[in-house]
Formats: C-alpha cells, sequence, structure tokens
C-alpha cells in the first residue's frame, strides 16, 4: 500500500485542489494523511483544513513545532508521518509540499528506491522535500531535520545523502524540473513533468526576512489565490 504525507502551514486554499487531483489523478492505490503544522493563533485556519480533510476522507493529525526557519517547524512534522506510515505498515511514501498539485496522472509505486528533486550544496546531494518518493523497505528510518554534512549546511531532508550514497544511481532517480518564470511570489515549477509547484506558496517564513504584519499576510494569500485561479485554469488543477 502507498501513502502520502503532507504537511500544511497557514494556508488552507491549495488543500482541496491537492486532495481532489491525487485521488483522481494517482493510477496507484493510496491514503493521504496530512499533518497541519498552524500555529494555534491561526486556530480558524486550522479548522478549514481539518474540515477539508474530513470531506476527502484523508487522515488529519494536528502538531506545533514553531521555529523561526522553516526548516526546524516542517522536518519535525515530516518526521512525526514517517513513522505514522511506517507504524501502520505502509510499503510507499511520498512526500509534497502543500503548495505542489498534480495535473496529470501519476505512480508512486516505481522501481526505484528513491526518488525526489535533487538539491546541492558544495559536494553532497539530498533531496527537497516539495517531492520525495521513499520505498519504505529500503529506507526504514529517516531522519529529516537540517544538519551538517561535510561541512556543508543543509536544510530539510538533507540526511537523504547518506541515503543515496549507499543506494548508488541505479537506485535513485531525480526527477526533472522545469522552471516557469511568472507569477507574484518569485516563480513556478513544473515537477516529473506531472506536478504544479506554486513556490512559496508553502508560506513558510524566511528567517532573515521581517515578519509580515497580519494584513501584509492576507494581502499576500489574497495574491496567491488569485494567481492560482489563474493558473490552474491552464493546468487544470482545480
Amino acid at each position: 500500500m502507498n501513502a502520502v504525507v503532507i504537511v500544511t502551514h497557514s494556508t488552507s486554499f491549495f488543500i482541496e485542489h491537492q486532495l481532489n487531483r491525487i485521488q483522481n489523478l494517482c493510477v496507484d492505490p493510496v491514503e493521504i494523511l496530512i499533518i497541519d503544522n498552524t500555529p494555534p493563533e491561526k486556530s480558524s485556519i486550522s479548522n478549514e483544513i481539518f474540515h477539508t480533510t474530513q470531506e476527502y476522507q484523508a487522515t488529519f493529525a494536528k502538531t506545533n513545532y514553531q521555529h523561526a526557519c522553516g526548516s526546524f517547524s516542517h522536518a519535525p512534522a515530516l518526521n512525526e508521518g514517517f513513522r505514522e506510515i511506517k507504524k501502520r505498515g505502509f510499503n510507499r511514501l511520498l512526500i509534497l509540499d502543500h503548495d505542489v498539485i498534480p495535473f496529470k496522472k501519476f505512480h508512486i509505486e516505481s522501481n526505484y528506491a528513491l526518488e525526489g528533486l535533487l538539491q546541492h550544496r558544495g559536494k553532497i546531494s539530498y533531496m527537497c522535500p516539495a517531492y520525495i518518493n521513499i520505498d519504505l523497505n529500503k529506507i526504514p528510518q529517516m531522519d529529516f531535520l537540517p544538519t551538517h554534512i561535510k561541512g556543508e549546511s543543509t536544510d530539510t531532508g538533507g540526511q537523504l545523502h547518506h541515503h543515496i550514497e549507499r543506494l548508488g544511481q541505479r537506485e535513485v532517480r531525480g526527477i526533472k524540473q522545469e522552471h516557469r518564470h511568472q507569477g507574484t511570489d518569485r516563480f513556478h515549477e513544473i515537477l516529473d513533468t506531472k506536478m504544479f509547484h506554486f513556490i512559496r506558496g508553502s508560506n513558510w517564513g524566511i528567517p532573515e526576512s521581517p515578519a509580515l504584519t497580519e494584513e501584509q499576510n492576507k494581502l499576500k494569500l489574497q495574491k496567491l489565490s488569485q494567481e492560482f485561479n489563474i493558473l490552474s485554469r491552464d493546468y487544470k488543477l482545480a
């Protein structure tokens, strides 16, 4: 059996489209686990995510890992999801950011032990948690917390470098990444020719950036929502 784990954070308007598209476009049998890491002061957003998850009969878990750096919030939430999926006996796990939405039919089952969006820091390579597909029989344990490897600092998922080295090229596949330079929030990209990624749409904070006021954050989310509505027509995301 296959599972999808998605960590949500302070944004609810993507989740309905994401759940709908996964359930309609995933060729393989799949269960979806939503881990909501929205802070307590934004409980109305958490409630929206919870009700949408129920509507689509996915599993919902609430957690609260808050940190100035998004990786130190995202990573422990992913660790929690990874442990839960392992405990329930799934064989394959697809991790998606909650602003990654399929627009073509896709598989989770694969001949590779590890697939994902490769990123590089100096001499090391690991995978970005926007898209990571893991064979849990070949990678039974994983810690997503940022770390230091060979003198390089990593963000979420850096320790996958050790698995990439251990497994070798025949067991690891880096997915195709196509950039689309458009939109209000940096740019967007197509992952593995089948999924649309709204970069920065996940609404994680950047430590070096000043915190947005409530009004600024509201305006940002409004712009993202408007942008999504425009782009979704082209990629049939909604």
